[in-house]
């Protein structure tokens, strides 16, 4: 039993008549009558009474015009559904990102894309690197942001943009006057170390490739916390800068910029390799990259 041939038995029932339902359907009526025939063969059972004046449906007949308009129903309410979400007329994009993205880069970004596509619901959620990879290759988040290199199996990255790092500090310590200064200016000063996601093994890491060890006096994994530690004077912070930016005053504190290139990291699009992208998805990363 095929579709196609629910419709034309419907059809047939609902002109109550064979040749002009042919007529409708641009078919020739021998092959409208053979497809209806091979239906009731397939039943096992008659389903129209043809008569001179008009053709009705038999009791079985009926029974499947019920069935056949309930499924015509739901195959127009599939098409239309699939057809809104690839026009992008309804649907939800599961997004998922680590803090200092979601805080900085992520706003601009979704507004951008709500008044492009206002009818697309959007889900956030936030958590550190692996995280936002084990949402992403779950399948429970779409597309992620996260700090790269990710090496997880199954995802497919893409550089977006280059992340500097600058030292906060109180606005007392003697290099809060500065604009930049150099990493191995910091030996010795104790540190406020970020724990969340990949920041601190990165600011570790290149702390030891400089051949020291850095004094840590606290670990937090809240930004809002570390710069709260760094105002009361316990130590310096190592930070992204989207994390605090340089262009904006912060009360009690200053951001000093890094002359160390190393001292940067990469920000990067995930997805996974497969199913493609959904049509909202990459209408996100469409915005992204304009």
């Amino acid at each position: 039993m095929e579709f196609y041939q629910l419709n034309y038995f419907l059809r047939v029932v609902e002109a109550r008549s064979i040749t002009r339902a042919a007529e409708e359907l641009n078919l020739a009526q021998p092959a409208l009558s053979q497809q209806i025939r091979k239906l009731e063969d397939e039943l096992g059972t008659p389903l129209l009474i043809r008569g001179r004046r008009e053709t009705i449906p038999t009791e079985a007949g009926r029974k499947l015009v019920e069935h056949s308009r309930l499924i015509r129903e739901m195959v127009s309410k599939a098409t239309q559904s699939i057809r809104n979400m690839v026009e992008l007329r309804s649907g939800n994009l599961s997004i998922a990102t680590i803090p200092t993205v979601s805080s900085r880069l992520l706003p601009q970004w979704i507004a951008r894309f709500r008044l492009k596509y206002p009818e697309i619901d959007m889900v956030l959620r936030e958590g550190p690197s692996d995280q936002v990879e084990k949402w992403v290759l779950s399948g429970e988040c779409e597309i992620g942001f996260t700090q790269l290199p990710s090496e997880t199996p199954g995802l497919k990255a893409v550089d977006l943009i280059r992340d500097r790092f600058v030292v906060l500090l109180p606005e007392s310590h003697p290099l809060a006057s500065k604009d930049t200064t150099v990493f191995s200016r910091l030996r010795g000063e104790p540190m406020i170390l970020y724990r969340g996601g990949k920041l601190g093994d990165f600011v570790l890491s290149r702390c030891r490739a400089s051949n020291w060890e850095p004094k840590i006096v606290c670990e937090t994994n809240e930004f809002e916390t570390l710069r709260a530690l760094v105002q009361a004077g316990l130590g310096i912070a190592i930070v992204p800068e989207i994390a605090a930016p340089t262009s904006i005053r912060m009360p009690l504190l200053a951001a000093v910029s890094l002359k160390d290139h190393r001292m940067q990291r990469r920000i990067g699009l995930i997805h996974r390799n497969s199913p493609d992208p959904s049509p909202a998805a990459s209408a996100f990363i469409q915005i992204l990259n304009s």
